[in-house]
């Protein structure tokens, strides 16, 4: 089976739309399965922002969040997860794939408020749920598109090695993809944590140019006005 690179991940990215780009960053960044991105809700993007609203609550309007939130590199998306035994952990991402999203949710809904239990990724032309016949289709097309034969398995593996290249510990990787997990490791290894923001930190966006927020929301409200699936 060919082996997919990160120079590659990066010509399919050029075929993506805008929803479709902060699905395939984001299963890039946190080693996520399909079912896991079908069950995401906006719930869970504003949870994973938490930790940088400390002294009230994230405002759930997307123009609050793009205005406050877009401009800031140094954010560390943190999602809550559950491994095939029902125990929960939790995973990483940088602003790279945390801008991803703020700028898809904006394009779908505008500055507009959105409830807690929508979901996160919506399947086309319908706006329900994202399923994963849906994402298995993005894939096809990209494949052919794009002539790289992506697969979603391909994601989680570069995964693996976009963190084991930081050096994060193997163990530690394989836990964060949900394999063998153990309660009773996992409150020996808060360290773990400390591990993966710190790797995550290396591959952040710090040194990328910054934007202009008036300029960068103008621009996607282009893209909006332009796309069929507008105001949901």
């Amino acid at each position: 089976m060919q082996k997919i690179n990160k120079e590659q991940l990066q010509e399919v990215l050029n075929y993506c739309d805008i929803q479709e780009k902060s699905i395939l960053l984001l299963m890039f960044e946190t080693g996520m399965s399909v079912n896991d991105i079908c069950r995401l809700n906006y719930e869970d993007f504003l949870i994973s922002l938490s930790e940088y609203s400390p002294d009230e609550e994230v405002s759930p309007y997307l123009d609050d969040i793009l205005m406050k939130t877009r401009c800031r590199y140094d954010i560390i998306g943190e999602f809550e997860m559950e491994d095939v035994g029902g125990n929960p952990y939790k995973i990483y991402c940088t602003d790279i794939c945390i801008h991803s999203l703020i700028d898809w949710l904006y394009v779908r809904s505008g500055p507009e408020y959105v409830v807690f239990e929508q979901p996160l990724f919506l399947g086309f032309p319908n706006r329900t749920r994202i399923t994963t016949t849906h994402i298995t289709s993005i894939f096809r097309r990209l494949q052919y598109e794009s002539g790289v034969p992506l697969e979603p398995v391909d994601l989680r593996r570069l995964y693996f090695d976009n963190l084991l290249s930081v050096g994060v510990p193997v163990d530690d990787i394989m836990f964060y993809l949900g394999f063998d997990f153990n309660p009773d490791i996992y409150i020996e290894k808060k360290s773990m944590k400390d591990n993966y923001i710190d790797a995550l930190k290396k591959l952040s966006s710090n040194q990328r140019n910054k934007v202009c927020m008036e300029d960068h929301r103008y621009y996607l409200d282009e893209i909006r006005s332009k796309l069929p699936y507008g105001l949901i």
